[in-house]
């Protein structure tokens, strides 16, 4: 039993509101790295002040363009998959740092330094005292 890599909510829900819900969300540990999504009727700032307080990463008035929510659905779970963590650093931005690793690695001829190399420095023999 996975739980959803995103909550899309409504504020308006019969028995508990969906700041209500986000909370618990949040508050559980097997849950809180979840990105909520707030959908309201409501555009007052301070309901939109209370989401983000509440742990929501976006809000969006209805009504909404469709491509919006696709788009900012996308870019939420785009977060998500950045800070999952890496099996190669265990850290946070791992598979960004896999994927450079990759990149760098798939094709040998082709690598590149990670920084530039410094220009040649010229060479001074010692002539002793002046």
């Amino acid at each position: 039993n996975r739980p959803p890599d995103l909550v899309l909510m409504d504020i308006m829900m019969p028995e508990m509101n969906g700041y209500e819900v986000c909370e618990k969300i949040k508050a559980d540990e097997r849950t809180c790295d979840i990105p909520v999504i707030f959908i309201s009727a409501i555009n007052d700032v301070l309901d939109k002040v209370k989401a983000f307080a509440a742990g929501g990463v976006d809000y969006i008035t209805k009504p909404f363009d469709a491509d919006e929510l696709i788009i900012r659905v996308r870019t939420q779970l785009q977060h998500l998959q950045n800070e999952l963590e890496s099996s190669l650093t265990g850290l946070p931005g791992g598979t960004q740092v896999e994927a450079a690793i990759e990149e760098r690695t798939s094709d040998p001829g082709a690598a590149r330094p990670l920084l530039p190399r410094p220009p040649p420095r010229e060479r001074r023999r010692w002539s002793g005292p002046n």
